[in-house]
This record gives structure tokens, C-alpha cells and sequence, in this order.
């Protein structure tokens, strides 16, 4: 069963030689378990830059999966002490982007929770920096976001 949700995400980038930037955004989401898999999906907007894109993080036991479609087409898989390399096709061209996942942390269950996802990124198989997403998910109260 899909439940609507407010998820709340801080992305952070810290590339090499430049200033952290980090993007806050709290927006409408939805939640959906299948047997211990947890989907959250959510539709990017002009604050990320990736406005007409669908992010999805499939949480798994050992693993994340995160899928982007439309605008931007992605998939990064986060796995502990795993590098995983992948296309990351941002309409005007694509890029090579690896990720090793530094820490996952998945506090996610039925009421909402928490995920956190801290990895170093390289692009083109050159090393880029560190990122990371804090994301808070919790059950959709009538009123919010309206």
C-alpha cells in the first residue's frame, strides 16, 4: 500500500577545492513497503535544478537505489565499502559518476523515520568529493502542504 508523505531533504556536495553547498527542500512525497523493501518517491522541483524529474530511494537491508526519471535519468547504488558506476544522463549529455557509500543509516519504518546516506562521489573516474542526503519522511496530517 502507497501512503502519502512530507519528506524532508538536506542534500549536501562537497566537491574538491570548492565550498559545501547543501539544498533543504520539504515537499509531498509517498511511501511504499514491499515485503522489507521501502520506496520513497518524490517529484524534484526548480529549487534542486531538476524540475520535471521523479526521485525514487529504494531502501533496502544492505543497499539504496536511487532512481531518477524524466528530466534527469539516473541510478546510483549506495552499498557499504562498495563502488558502483553508473550513467547519469542530465538531457544536454551524460556523465560517468561512481559512488561508494561511506554510511547508510536506515531508521525507516511504517509511521516514516529516517535515512541517511553519506558517500564519496567521482565523475568521469576522477575523484569529485564527498555528498550526502539527510532525509526525514513522516505520515502526511491533513492540512500540510496545502
Amino acid at each position: 500500500m502507497t501512503h502519502p508523505v512530507v519528506i524532508t531533504v538536506e542534500g549536501t556536495q562537497k566537491f574538491i577545492g570548492e565550498e559545501k553547498q547543501t539544498v533543504s527542500i520539504v515537499t509531498e512525497g509517498t511511501m511504499r513497503f514491499v515485503g522489507d523493501t521501502v520506496f520513497l518517491s518524490y517529484e524534484e522541483s526548480e529549487v534542486t535544478g531538476m524540475e520535471g524529474t521523479t526521485t525514487t530511494f529504494q531502501v533496502e537491508k544492505d543497499q539504496v537505489i536511487l532512481t531518477r526519471t524524466g528530466a534527469v535519468e539516473s541510478q546510483m547504488v549506495f552499498e557499504k565499502g562498495k563502488k558502483n558506476v553508473s550513467l547519469y544522463n542530465m538531457g544536454f549529455g551524460a556523465l560517468t559518476i561512481g559512488v561508494q557509500a561511506r554510511r547508510l543509516k536506515n531508521e525507516l519504518g511504517p509511521e516514516g523515520g529516517h535515512l541517511e546516506i553519506s558517500y564519496g562521489i567521482e565523475i568521469e573516474d576522477a575523484a569529485r568529493g564527498l555528498n550526502s542526503f539527510i532525509i526525514d519522511v513522516r505520515k502526511q496530517d491533513r492540512g500540510q502542504l496545502q
